[in-house]
């Protein structure tokens, strides 16, 4: 402050506390009184009241227990993070393995059909002969084995989507805000 030492000031302060006015030289030959405003006043006494060491010393306590606090929360953060990470991962393994089934299930429909086709067809033909007929039963059994599969495949199916939908929910769902995010 215009090249006054800290002991300077410290003694305008003491005086301006005691309710002396103090002058101050320009760089002209006038004096000039300064007599500090009620704001300066307040802001003096609000600087004097918080850098008195008892007050200090609580306000250090106070910023390391918000640090202490943040670095708890950030925690916090990357640990949710990475369970988002986890769950995201997950969510694409099931859409790969959802995927996969319904290729499955797609090759299955696909032999169903070619082996309805087939049975009409051979039943049309062979149908006055009772060996035929058995083979027409051996081919319904088949195509009786194939729809419990398809039925099969169709409700792993059914049930890996709700477990994704569930996942998504899960990931998509915003998260309540724990008592420790409350005190921030």
């Amino acid at each position: 402050m215009n090249g006054e030492s800290q002991e300077e000031i410290d003694e305008q302060l003491r005086l301006h506390r005691a309710g002396v006015k103090t002058s101050e030289y320009g760089t002209g030959s006038t004096e000039r009184k300064v007599k500090p405003t009620s704001t300066v006043k307040k802001m003096h006494a609000h600087l004097t009241k918080w850098l008195h060491p008892v007050n200090k010393y609580h306000l250090d306590e106070k910023v390391n227990y918000l640090s202490i606090k943040l670095d708890e929360q950030v925690a916090v953060n990357v640990n949710l993070k990475s369970q988002l990470g986890n769950l995201r991962r997950q969510l694409g393994e099931r859409d790969i393995e959802i995927g996969n089934l319904q290729r499955q299930l797609n090759v299955l429909n696909k032999e169903n059909d070619e082996l309805i086709i087939q049975l009409n067809d051979q039943f049309v033909e062979k149908m006055s002969d009772q060996k035929e007929l058995h083979d027409y039963d051996k081919l319904r059994d088949q195509l009786e084995l194939l729809c419990s599969k398809y039925k099969s495949l169709e409700s792993t199916v059914n049930q890996l989507k709700a477990k994704n939908k569930a996942l998504l929910n899960k990931v998509a769902k915003p998260r309540e805000p724990t008592e420790q995010a409350t005190l921030y």
